[in-house]
């Protein structure tokens, strides 16, 4: 009976990663070190407990397609040498293909990469940038385009996308139509949607904002104030608080049917036959992810925000930081009420 048999590659991976990976350091080396051999100028490291429980390496070296971005998690895979003559001629850090298979066979890796920084392409649909949209725009013309339509008439021209990311529009009437525009875009491209979408929390989740109102269909259109402003605790309108000064007018009325961006995302998905999955992220005015539930990555995606959804500090974090801001307005109200009784009670100068 034979005794002598092959090692199955997962078990010589994990053999060869005790060589090659004796501690959270030796990660950080190798890693390190692949990039140096693919001229990085430029590393960041990452770790959290040490290493123990996540380390990430980011570099600004050569990229790889996908196929050699596949073939390099195989053993003695390597870019470096193709034959024994190029080993007394070898000036890379590694050359013998190990690393990247010992440390995938002991831990979970996760590889970005693109062999050119323009593998990625950007479409900003904006009628109206501001001119440090386009100083930014001037440096990345090669992997951005810019869309000089409103939303509603741009969306239509993106033959397809990964992603979407939706801010600035805060009401109802836009919101709702864009998701629906970018639905039909991504089931006619035949992709999962994916779509990133801010202001969802207050003050816009359940109160229409306008930049343009008379381009939102009267029937659409919610009683609002160019002066009036908004406040925490107080469903009406009032004077004061946060508020556009003439950049733009806020509804009257908080909730009810047809008002505000959260409504709007709602609506949407319960207008809808497929399952989607949610995520809302309560900072900064709040921050929401609405993706197919048969998406690719949707474990992926679900896994990276489960621990922000809803999160209850966060929402205390931002409660606090609102009514902080509120305050800050208040107190420049106040000066500024001050200020102009100070004019009137100025003493006329001879």
């Amino acid at each position: 009976m034979a005794r002598i048999h092959l090692l199955p590659d997962y078990l010589a991976n994990q053999i060869a990663a005790g060589e090659v990976v004796e501690r959270p350091s030796s990660v950080v080396k190798e890693l390190v070190e692949n990039a140096l051999d693919a001229g990085a100028r430029e590393i960041e490291v990452q770790l959290e407990h040490g290493g123990k429980s996540r380390i990430q390496v980011s570099d600004d070296g050569f990229g790889m397609g996908r196929d050699d971005a596949l073939l390099a998690f195989d053993r003695h895979a390597t870019s470096k040498i193709a034959s024994f003559d190029d080993l007394e001629r070898v000036a890379t850090l590694g050359f013998r293909g190990e690393a990247l298979a010992s440390i995938a066979s002991v831990a979970r890796v996760e590889l970005t990469t693109a062999e050119e920084p323009g593998d990625g392409h950007l479409v900003s649909i904006d009628p109206s940038p501001s001119e440090a949209y386009f100083a930014w725009l001037q440096g990345h013309s090669q992997c951005v385009t810019h869309v000089a339509r409103p939303s509603l008439d741009g969306i239509a021209t993106v033959d397809r996308a990964d992603a979407w990311f939706i801010d600035g529009d805060h009401n109802w009437y836009t919101v709702y139509h864009e998701l629906r525009l970018i639905h039909a875009a991504a089931r006619s491209a035949g992709t999962p949607l994916l779509v990133f979408l801010h202001d969802v929390g207050w003050p816009c989740a359940r109160r229409d904002m306008y930049y343009a109102p008379q381009n939102i269909p009267a029937d659409f259109r919610q009683p609002h104030s160019w002066e009036l402003g908004v406040t925490l605790g107080s469903s009406e309108a009032i004077t004061g608080g946060f508020r556009g000064a003439g950049a733009f007018a806020v509804a009257l009325q908080e909730g009810g049917p047809r008002n505000g961006v959260l409504t709007a995302i709602e609506d949407f998905a319960a207008a809808r036959t497929e399952e989607f999955l949610w995520a809302y992220v309560p900072a900064v005015f709040g921050l929401g992810v609405l993706f197919d539930r048969e998406h690719p990555q949707a474990g992926e995606i679900a896994t990276i925000l489960a621990p922000y959804h809803d999160n209850p500090l966060l929402a205390r974090l931002e409660r606090n930081r609102l009514a902080n801001y509120l305050k800050v307005i208040e107190w420049q109200d106040r000066a500024a009420e001050d200020a102009a009784a100070t004019v009137l009670r100025a003493p006329a100068v001879a």
